[in-house]
């Protein structure tokens, strides 16, 4: 049987050092991903839909996700550093919450 590979670009977080995958279905929504992250040193908005988002031990990358084959784009585009958390830094009153941006 065969199962379905996903793709995922790992980032780090800028405030707690962990380590993060944004899974896509597809690689080049995840090359998209990285690439973005890279130039913009924030978390990725123009990418297309995540999958999933997934801490993980860079130590020991994972090679499955829930079941399906998972392939770590980064390869020669490296794990960017310093990547703010899209849910703000963990000694925010507001970590956790839903934050919605101003429409101005």
């Amino acid at each position: 049987m065969t199962t379905k590979t996903l793709y995922a670009a790992q980032v780090r977080d800028m405030h707690t050092a962990v380590h993060n995958l944004i899974i896509f279905p597809e690689r080049p929504a995840a090359l998209k991903a990285l690439k973005e992250v890279h130039q913009t040193q924030c978390w990725p908005q123009h990418a297309g839909p995540a999958r999933d988002v997934a801490e993980i031990n860079f130590r020991a990358p994972p090679t499955e996700f829930k079941g399906h084959r998972l392939c770590i784009v980064n390869g020669k585009y490296k794990t960017p550093q310093g990547v703010p958390d899209p849910d703000g830094h963990p000694n925010s009153p507001t970590y956790g919450h839903l934050k919605l941006p101003h429409l101005n």
